[in-house]
């Protein structure tokens, strides 16, 4: 990557002319040479890790200085919505918090004011440990995975609790329309999404008219389509990471491996920062087939399946063979399994879909559940 380097002097208003001439940082290039991104910064820094879910992790230094302007970022969103320091916070983390009695997945934080929820034994015959705990706290804000707030979400439906939310904080995972329409319904309050990483990244926040926009202040996004060049609104983009909140570690044209698409739309908010329409997530998370190209979410043809399936993920292992596995105790009937599949078909277009069941699909090492994942080596 060094040897890519060379000075670049130009004269511009377009700060995208001038990225354009260096290199895409790639994350096994990052990843494989930790050490030699480190800056004077990192002497006073904290180290971050990733969860490393597609491959080793990885080791980020992030200055303190930065770090507490990413918490004020967080924070100044939160305000928007009615939401302080001192307000109850309930988060769901990807960590084991288990009691030596195994009767608790929780612990307090009293810092931050926050009772903090492991998301690894959300079981049926843990439902009413946790919703107890819940009812108990009366949380005003909570924070969590969109596929473990859903949960959460159907348990307080099913038992009519009422509590009194002010506002839910989706991250980590990428957000479905359906998971927003269940955890909203749910806990009563709006669902707000934000995009962000471990390493540092362009944030991309939810305004208070429900559109996305690109935080500034964190940094640059390149919007890039598949022929390498600037998307237009509509495609789907690959993002080149430029952060401004990286000094310790510095990312320039980082390729973090997620995708978006630009919305041709302003958004009446007033912030100046890029409309995004949707967040589409990992590139291990969209598909490509011969027939139909790129395929993000799928999640219209899954909530075709019936209510008894709970969970549903599929798997790409070649560009025309899916292992679609359905979390039941019961199979589909011929009838329920021609209606998913057929939509199903006509998205992916020609290819075959084999289904198998599992009374439990195992969410990732990081307490994360990918609904969606590619198994394919790309070109």
């Amino acid at each position: 990557y060094g040897e890519q380097i060379r000075t670049i002097r130009a004269q511009t208003s377009d700060p995208f002319e001038i990225l354009a001439k260096l290199p895409v940082l790639e994350k096994d290039m990052l990843r494989d040479h930790e050490q030699d991104f480190y800056t004077e910064d990192a002497k006073e820094s904290y180290t971050l890790h990733t969860s490393g879910s597609t491959g080793t992790p990885l080791n980020i230094r992030m200055s303190k200085s930065d770090f507490r302007l990413r918490m004020a970022l967080l924070e100044r969103q939160k305000i928007r919505y009615g939401v302080g320091r001192k307000s109850k916070h309930l988060t769901f983390v990807g960590k084991k918090i288990t009691s030596t009695n195994g009767n608790t997945f929780w612990r307090y934080n009293i810092f931050g004011n926050q009772l903090v929820m492991s998301v690894y034994d959300l079981s049926e015959k843990n439902r009413e440990k946790y919703l107890s705990k819940i009812r108990q706290y009366a949380p005003e804000v909570v924070e969590g995975y969109p596929s473990a707030l859903s949960v959460i979400a159907s348990w307080i439906k099913d038992e009519q609790m009422a509590l009194h939310v002010k506002c839910v904080f989706a991250t980590a995972e990428t957000l479905s329309a359906e998971q927003r329409e269940v955890i909203e319904e749910g806990f009563g309050c709006p669902v707000v999404n934000y995009y962000g990483s471990t390493e540092g990244a362009t944030m991309i926040t939810q305004c208070e008219r429900g559109n996305l926009h690109v935080d500034d202040e964190s940094g640059i996004i390149e919007f890039v389509n598949k022929a390498g060049q600037r998307a237009k609104a509509g495609e789907v983009a690959n993002m080149l990471i430029t952060s401004f909140t990286t000094k310790a570690m510095p990312l320039i044209r980082y390729n973090i491996g997620d995708m978006a698409i630009l919305s041709s739309e302003p958004c009446q908010c007033g912030r100046c920062g890029a409309v995004i329409s949707e967040i589409i997530g990992r590139t291990d998370d969209v598909f490509a087939t011969p027939e139909k190209g790129y395929v993000g979410r799928l999640s219209t043809s899954l909530k075709l399946l019936p209510s008894m399936v709970r969970r549903v993920q599929i798997h790409q292992y070649e560009p025309t063979r899916f292992v679609l596995i359905l979390e039941t105790e019961t199979p589909l009937k011929n009838e329920q399994r021609a209606v998913v599949l057929n939509d199903l078909h006509d998205k992916l277009g020609n290819v075959d879909i084999e289904i198998q069941y599992m009374q439990q699909i195992p969410s990732g090492k990081n307490g994360k559940f990918r609904s969606q994942i590619n198994h394919c080596k790309r070109t």
